[in-house]
């Protein structure tokens, strides 16, 4: 399984890996908006009112079945908008996990903060810190039960707590009615090494919009919804296979019209003359002529 995770998270090539699956990502969220606005009806010179609008755009939910082509066609653009917003979510929240450098400032720029400042590092590693691990984890779980009073949330269990020596600071990770998810909780607090001091308290929701955005989009990515359980888990299980659908369908149909805008060679045949030679100075002077499927026969600079 660790594997299999860094091979979807990063190719398993380590940081390469996760820049390319990050700029992919990049490609996929702005291509949500691209493939809704192709489905659009296409502009009419008659002013037209958002209802004559909507039912225009009408066929573009709809499959046709008639022809395997049409069928193909019409279920990748509809399912495509039946399910653009998962689209969107999965997308973008891709880019939250592999490209940082752009979604930390679009999402501010749209949200304000999302709880992504994090503890600047001290000049030198603090490796011994004055209090011991139960010290701290005695004065976390205080700080915890302070805060849970008053913010009026519910610690529900501990999942660990560590030093990280480059901060300087004991970190206790809990899962807490702040948490949308049970797989990964992100209720925290952050205190000094040395005094115990509350340096920090990350909450996943509620402390600010932007963080509460950002962890729904990752918790929806990720399957881990407690409300939903298991449902959701099998929506998301077959959302994969539609969204392998939509890839391979896109480049099939790509594939299909490319195709029928190549002209054909049994359609046009071009010819020295009527008898297909030439002799001597007929060569230089005689043009050559273009037979159509019709039969007429010009010459190849009229075409």
């Amino acid at each position: 399984m660790p594997f299999i995770h860094r091979l979807h998270y990063s190719l398993a090539l380590g940081t390469v890996g996760s820049y390319i699956f990050g700029i992919i990502a990049l490609l996929w969220t702005l291509d949500c908006f691209v493939g809704a606005y192709i489905t659009f009806p296409p502009p009419s010179q008659k002013k037209r009112t958002p209802k004559e609008w909507l039912h225009r755009w009408k066929p573009s939910w709809l499959v046709r079945a008639n022809k395997l082509f049409s069928f193909i066609f019409t279920f990748h653009r509809a399912s495509g908008l039946w399910i653009w917003a998962m689209l969107f979510v999965f997308a973008w929240s891709s880019v939250g996990f592999n490209l940082r450098e752009v979604y930390n400032p679009v999402m501010k720029a749209v949200f304000g903060d999302t709880g992504g400042h994090q503890i600047e590092d001290l000049d030198e590693p603090l490796k011994t810190p004055d209090l011991s691990w139960r010290e701290a984890y005695t004065i976390g779980q205080n700080h915890l039960a302070e805060l849970s009073k008053e913010q009026g949330f519910k610690v529900e269990w501990e999942r660990d707590m560590r030093y990280y020596p480059n901060i300087g600071a004991y970190i206790l990770v809990v899962n807490s009615s702040l948490d949308i998810g049970d797989k990964f909780p992100f209720t925290a607090v952050y205190m000094d090494g040395n005094t115990g001091e509350l340096l920090r308290f990350h909450a996943p929701t509620g402390q600010n919009t932007g963080s509460t955005v950002a962890t729904w989009l990752f918790r929806m990515h990720m399957a881990d919804i407690k409300t939903l359980g298991l449902p959701y888990r099998i929506f998301v299980t077959l959302l994969g296979i539609v969204i392998t659908f939509l890839s391979v369908s896109g480049v099939w149909i790509w594939l299909k019209k490319r195709r029928k805008k190549k002209p054909s060679r049994k359609n046009v045949k071009i010819s020295n003359n009527q008898n297909g030679t030439l002799n001597g100075s007929d060569r230089k002077n005689k043009k050559p002529t273009v037979q159509t499927s019709g039969g007429e026969k010009v010459g190849a600079g009229e075409l």
